[in-house]
């Protein structure tokens, strides 16, 4: 096929806003959509390049698969070989465990499938996966491996019925997109069958184009539709965000301007004399590297800073992502593509071990958890905290040992006449209070199901354990002899429809509030006031049940969170030599994010049998918010308590109960 200059521009608009939206520039909400600009570029190409060598007679699948490992496999190596000195001597063990897995992923094309499987492409924490893009090459590399098989099995057919048959699956793709962008949207984002029509409108282009149409020579036609392409992929990609749903009939903005722009620019229109120009074309002919590069220099830069990089060091990294591209394309792509000087025999061996040795090394990483004895001791300390087994959690309702009565801790001994309920805040406090418990002769059933809300008829649309943790304690409760229940729950996480941030850098993945909602009283479309009101009557509700049964209720007011990984931060403070400036939360900030429960529960108003525990009273002073005490973490995590942070909690909980 003949080159086209303005395809090399269309590749600069796509990976531009890419590697700005990885930077964090908020002007550039939407440039994620350049990943679906290249999807369009690829099929278009793509099957231009099948289709032509099949009318011709020449096209076998060792060519293709050979052009295709040219074009990928040599600077994708080398980016992963690059890779391994920094995650050795800066990651974490988890995090090398984790990056150990993503080497096996991408050395098999499947890193999509473990990216669906272990984390969303939206949260803070994927911004720390180095190899976390390589999700879009696995999809192509899926797509390589089907579309030119399929062709070949059905060429005798004809071109037309091979393009019904195509258009068929571009709209079952598409249609799973739109139901799966809100119903299952990490396998909607990562996975081939809900992006595969992204690849196909490429590839309806070069079937027109195959079937004997030409570009249209209407100069004011191609003008408008090549013009109307461009404004299409701006719009997306300056007023799109993480929350749009992705892909989803709004991925037709950015990938049909991506096909107007293949199908109507020729060098002679004014978009083609931009895209045309000496800078696309040069940032187009670097783009897969700079791809590439970006990811990991951004990744590797703030796993390495304890508070976030400054913008000049992102400005810096955006620049060096493009000089080390330059340098990527001169020195590994050009000589690999170049089969005078590496024969195809040097080429797949070469990927043959390469795709070993990182497996391999993957493995080994994922057997031996992530490499720990790398580490010194003093850091593995600090390290083990993120870790902290929480024994108790064998007693969430989903555990299959779970039944009616809940799990019994304390003096087994003795008749349980306490109760613990409530979420993963609950069970964190659970292996503590057991102890405490045990030790002065009293025992309690253990009713905790992470992510649900404490309240009667509040959902959790995600997780149907909820519905079973609610009945469990609710229907036993009249059953048992338990007369107090402490009840403790992440109070204000499902209020709120933000994330938590400290405002001093630390920003917790939030989850939005309609995840959550009140059956029968509040619709999931209802206003946000209403929700909240639904959901802290659902509170009230579940503490009066309680209360108007006779029971005692300890009722644990909302645990400062911190948003920064206490035991992460402390670790690699550790690790870098650096010192820990911030170890601790403004109250004023916390006491902002629980003004609303905090009013709520206040106006219960008094009762001989409603007990109060105030965390802040125990973690804050007059300004701050402790997260260690004495250089131990009183969290495992940015809101969950260590065993000795849930030992403060548990000591003024031991106190109530005596009185």
């Amino acid at each position: 096929m003949d080159y086209r200059r303005e395809i090399d521009g269309l590749r600069a608009l796509a990976v531009l806003p890419v590697i700005l939206f990885h930077a964090g520039f908020q002007t550039f909400s939407g440039g994620f959509v350049g990943v679906d600009i290249f999807f369009v570029i690829s099929g278009y190409l793509i099957t231009s390049i099948i289709l032509a060598e099949m009318e011709a007679g020449t096209f076998t699948l060792a060519n293709f698969y050979e052009r295709r490992a040219r074009r990928i496999l040599p600077a994708l190596f080398v980016v992963m070989a690059l890779c391994l000195p920094f995650a050795w001597l800066w990651l974490l063990p988890q995090d090398m465990e984790s990056f150990s897995h993503s080497l096996i992923a991408v050395s098999t094309f499947v890193s999509n499938i473990l990216f669906w499987r272990t984390s969303g492409y939206f949260e803070t924490a994927a911004e720390l996966k180095p190899l976390l893009h390589t999700w879009s090459l696995a999809v192509e590399e899926q797509y390589y491996l089907l579309f030119p098989v399929f062709v070949l099995l059905t060429w005798r057919f004809g071109k037309t019925w091979i393009l019904k048959f195509l258009v068929a699956v571009f709209i079952i793709s598409l249609a799973s997109a739109y139901w799966g962008s809100t119903n299952k949207p990490a396998f909607t984002f990562f996975l081939l069958p809900t992006r595969g029509w992204e690849l196909l409108i490429g590839g309806f282009i070069a079937f027109y184009f195959s079937l004997g149409h030409k570009q249209l020579s209407h100069k004011w036609l191609n003008e408008l539709g090549s013009l109307i392409g461009v404004v299409l992929i701006a719009f997306s990609i300056f007023s799109f965000d993480s929350k749009t749903p992705f892909p989803s009939l709004y991925t037709l903005v950015p990938t049909v301007g991506a096909a107007l722009i293949i199908f109507f620019t020729t060098p002679q229109t004014s978009t083609g004399k931009l895209l045309c120009s000496k800078i696309f074309v040069g940032v187009g002919l670097i783009s897969y590297s700079a791809y590439l590069y970006h990811q990991p220099l951004f990744a590797f830069a703030k796993y390495r800073s304890i508070d976030e990089p400054s913008s000049q060091l992102i400005w810096l990294l955006v620049v060096a992502s493009f000089c080390i591209a330059y340098f990527s394309w001169r020195f590994v792509e050009a000589p690999f593509r170049n089969k005078q000087r590496i024969n195809r025999k040097q080429l797949f061996i070469f990927c043959i071990l390469a795709s070993f040795a990182f497996a391999l090394f993957g493995l080994i990483g994922h057997l031996n958890k992530g490499y720990k004895s790398r580490l010194p001791d003093e850091v593995l300390v600090y390290d083990n905290f993120q870790k902290e087994e929480i024994p108790d959690e064998d007693c969430n309702v989903s555990d299959k040992n779970f039944a009616l009565g809940g799990c019994v801790k304390g003096d087994k001994t003795k008749s349980p006449n306490f109760a613990l309920l409530g979420d993963s805040h609950a069970s964190a406090i659970a292996f503590e209070l057991d102890k405490s418990f045990s030790e002065v002769g009293f025992s309690f059933r253990q009713y905790t199901q992470g992510g649900c809300p404490f309240g009667p008829l509040i959902k959790n649309s995600s997780n149907d354990n909820c519905e079973k943790y609610q009945s469990a304690y609710l229907n036993d409760f009249q059953s048992n002899n338990v007369e107090t229940y402490i009840v403790v729950s992440r109070w204000a996480y499902y209020l709120n429809d933000l994330s938590f941030n400290n405002e001093e850098g630390g920003i917790e993945p939030g989850r939005p509030l309609n995840d959550f909602y009140s059956a029968n009283e509040v619709s999931t479309d209802s206003s946000l006031l209403n929700r909240k009101a639904s959901i802290l009557n659902a509170y009230s509700k579940g503490i009066l049940k309680l209360l108007s049964a006779g029971k005692r209720v300890v009722l644990v007011y909302p645990i400062p969170e911190q948003g920064w990984n206490i035991p992460v931060r402390a670790t690699k403070a550790k690790l870098f030599g650096i010192e820990l400036s911030k170890t601790s939360v403004k109250r004023e900030v916390i006491e902002r994010r629980y003004s609303e429960v905090v009013s709520f529960f206040d106006s219960l108003g008094e009762n001989k049998n409603l007990v109060r525990i105030f965390p802040t009273k125990i973690f804050c002073d007059e300004n701050r918010c402790a997260s260690n005490l004495k250089g131990v973490p009183l969290y495992y995590d940015d809101d969950h308590l260590s065993n000795e942070g849930a030992k403060l909690v548990v000591n003024e909980i031991m106190k109530s109960l005596k009185n």
